[in-house]
């Protein structure tokens, strides 16, 4: 897991975090399985 800093880039310019997590995901992948 990471976290990001999003105050000065999202929050101060009067945006959220979910505006700058727009991802695609594998949903094939067993996620709660350790590589």
């Amino acid at each position: 897991m990471s976290y990001i800093d999003d105050w000065y880039t999202y929050h101060l310019g009067q945006g959220e975090v979910h505006c700058g997590t727009n991802t695609l995901r594998d949903t094939s992948a067993a996620w709660w399985h350790r590589p």
